[in-house]
Formats: structure tokens, sequence, C-alpha cells
């Protein structure tokens, strides 16, 4: 039952395709199907899988403008440099109250302009008066290890710097794998006097890496023990799975 659902967890977010056996096994767990996904399917719903972005799909303009940023190695601290993507909303005002903060972090092979492609947060935000906020996180291909987390938080501390930022209203939303990482990233960052993350919002998330490890395919396992991520297996590295699992 949890490879199927890890496996079902994969297809939404691209990286493998369910068989029509696989599909029936899901049926049978009593869940409704997914609706078919077209160029016209709504956006005014929870249903992930009508947020995926659609070759032919027709993009919603976003009443504001999404602005994409590269923070230099120099100020990451990591010796890599953090591609970012923000929105300012359309009432920013750089000297009246502070504006909260949204951070939206793609889900895995992502990066920073793929969350307001995969939904409306961007707009949203808009809505909302608040500033919006997408990081890579390094690489596309990380799950929230430090170095990872290290550039996103640097990215914050950069936005902090540059704009009229309410810090104590700063929160997180995740797709699949981003949505395990924002669960750790909120729970590795409780300094007061540091970020904090006030809220998140969570998308389809996966909150057990070294799980993931163990449920997951080849192609998985090579990825995650990737020096950048774990640099081994859960058995030879069970620590350095536990230290970022959500």
């Amino acid at each position: 039952m949890q490879s199927l659902i890890l496996y079902s967890l994969l297809a939404l977010v691209g990286l493998v395709a369910p068989t029509a056996a696989q599909s029936q096994e899901l049926d049978d767990l009593g869940l409704p199907p997914l609706p078919e996904v077209t160029p016209d399917s709504p956006r005014d719903n929870l249903i992930y899988a009508d947020r995926l972005p659609l070759p032919e799909q027709q993009s919603i303009a976003a009443a504001a403008t999404l602005v994409q940023e590269t923070i230099p190695a120099s100020y990451t601290g990591t010796g890599f440099k953090e591609i970012i993507v923000y929105q300012l909303p359309d009432g920013y005002d750089s000297e009246g109250p502070p504006h909260p903060l949204i951070l939206a972090y793609h889900g895995y092979g992502g990066s920073a302009g793929s969350s307001s492609n995969m939904s409306t947060v961007d707009e949203e935000a808009n809505a909302r008066n608040w500033i919006y906020l997408s990081v890579t996180g390094l690489d596309d291909q990380l799950f929230g290890s430090p170095i990872s987390q290290v550039n996103t938080e640097a990215a914050i501390r950069w936005m902090t710097e540059q704009f009229n930022v309410d810090e104590d209203r700063i929160y997180m939303s995740g797709f699949s794998v981003g949505g395990g990482i924002s669960a750790s990233f909120a729970a590795r960052h409780r300094d007061p006097n540091g970020i904090m993350i006030a809220g998140i919002g969570l998308v389809s998330s996966t909150f057990d890496w070294a799980q993931e490890y163990n449920l997951g395919p080849p192609e998985l396992k090579t990825w995650m023990e990737n020096p950048f991520n774990f640099g081994g297996s859960p058995s030879t590295n069970v620590f350095n799975y536990q230290a970022v699992s959500g």
C-alpha cells in the first residue's frame, strides 16, 4: 500500500507514469478518479493534477509582475548562487506597514519558476497585498539538505533586506517534495532572532526521506545518494536523512 501511494505521488510530479493495473488498484482504494487534465482545466480547486502546466495551456496573466533574480554565491555563503522568482503586489508600499511574504516551494524537478505555473499562489498573494517568493533551493533535485536550506534562508534574508517585508508573517507553501522541504525548513528555523516561519500550507507532501528512499525506484535512490542530498543510503547515513525529514 505504501509503495503504491508513493508511486502515485511520483506520477503526479512527472517522475513515473502509472500503468493501467496500478490505476485500477488506485480505484480500489475508494478514491475518486482524477479528472482528465485538459488545456482548460479549472484553476479554482485543489486538484493538484489540474495545476500541472501543459504545453498548449495558455497562462493566466498575474496582476503583478514576476521578476527573476540571481542571488550571487558570495551572498548565499554556500559557494553557489540561488535563482529566485519574486513578485511585489500591485499595492506594494515601501514606507507603509510591512507586507506578509509567502514562499512557494516547487516539487521535485521544478525550479523557482515552477510554482507560479503550477498554482495560483502568486495571484492569491497579489490579491491579498502579500509579497510572493519562490526559490530553487540550489538545485531542482535536492531534498532539503542543509546546503539547500542555507540557500533558501539566504533568499528570504535577501528579500527582507531589499523590500518592506513583515518578518513576523513569513509563510511557506510546498508541493510534493517541496512540501516536505517546507515542513523541515520551518521546524529547523525556530530562533526568534533569525528567520522564523509563521505557518505552512502543503500539498501532497513527503515527510520521511528514509521511507522515500526505501520505497522508491532505483533512479530515485541514485539521486538521494548524491553528496548534495544524503551522501549514501539510509543504512549508511541514516542521520543525514532524519536530520531533514519533516
